[in-house]
């Protein structure tokens, strides 16, 4: 398995579609997106790779209703505050506030946490693996970064973090 991880892209399509092409370079099974898309068309590159995706409503995302009936074509989620899948066996928390999994994933059976929001990339590893891919949109931080975890036989295997151009 593999997850390419995406969060606070804000309708960058240029970020975007550059992840897009990294995800399919990559081999990528699901996309995860931590929330911030803004615009449902903003989701068009990584629907074109026909894979599900898994996103959380972010503080910016607008038109929910479109967000979800989209995603939901992928025959991925999305969840309008906290989220909670199991993926090929392995069980994944997403957020967008950066506060929630810190606090909520002490004691719960997890694999992988994955959060956005405040746009620093942050990775630690452990059980569970904790990851802020950053942002794609670059626009706070000047760095726009996505994440690859690769996962096989219940275990997860070091992040890898792409920077985009």
């Amino acid at each position: 398995m593999i997850l390419g991880i995406i969060s606070d892209s804000h309708d960058n399509l240029e970020k975007i579609n550059q992840a897009a092409l990294v995800f399919r370079e990559q081999g990528v099974d699901y996309i995860i997106h931590a929330g911030d898309v803004v615009a449902p068309t903003s989701l068009a590159p990584l629907m074109k790779l026909g894979i599900p995706i898994y996103a959380v409503r972010g503080n910016n995302d607008g038109e929910t209703i479109m967000l979800n009936r989209l995603i939901e074509s992928t025959k991925g989620r999305f969840f309008n505050g906290t989220g909670f899948v199991r993926i090929e066996g392995f069980r994944i928390g997403l957020f967008h506030e950066h506060e929630l999994p810190l606090e909520l994933v002490e004691g719960t059976p997890l694999d992988l946490v994955i959060w956005g929001h405040n746009h620093e990339l942050y990775i630690e590893n452990g059980k569970p693996l904790r990851i802020n891919p950053g942002e794609a949109c670059g626009l706070m931080t000047g760095r726009a970064t996505i994440v690859i975890v690769k996962g096989k036989d219940g275990q997860l295997y070091e992040p890898e973090v792409i920077e985009l151009k």
